[in-house]
């Protein structure tokens, strides 16, 4: 079975998840990159902004062909309770091209699963994923 992991990150929490499942499973390691990705102190604010009102971020090409993978693994952070745009974004624009996603969730909640994210993304995606997880830090 051959996977990808596909991640986004700010701080590099979601990117140090990603990276520990592509070394453990040898699947390839693959970033989600908006055009513009914000820093510092005002990404916070300006990502959950953008995740709270279901915005999408233009994203930069993935070199990957994503058909080859039998399944994608793909680990998000919340943002203001929502998954992040740039993984929203990417979902929606490659949802022909995957049937076996995992996702993987991270979050400073240690009491919530986050699991009404998945839910509504499923909803909006018109798509189950085959797994989910949730990672609080």
């Amino acid at each position: 079975m051959k996977d990808a992991v596909l991640y986004y990150s700010i701080g590099g929490h979601c990117a140090k998840i990603a990276k520990s499942f592509a070394e453990k499973t040898g699947a390839e390691l693959i970033e989600i990159q908006p055009v513009h990705k914000w820093t510092g102190w005002k990404a916070y604010p300006i990502c959950g902004y953008q995740a709270s009102l279901g915005r999408r971020v233009k994203l930069r090409k993935i070199d990957a062909d994503l058909r080859s993978f039998d399944r994608l693994v793909v680990v998000s952070p919340i943002h203001a309770g929502k998954v992040a745009a740039a993984v929203r974004s990417f979902l929606f624009e490659n949802r022909s091209h995957y049937s076996d996603v995992k996702l993987v969730l991270c979050h400073g909640d240690q009491t919530n699963t986050y699991e009404s994210a998945k839910i509504r993304l499923e909803k909006e995606l018109m798509f189950t994923f085959s797994e989910f997880e949730s990672f609080a830090d």
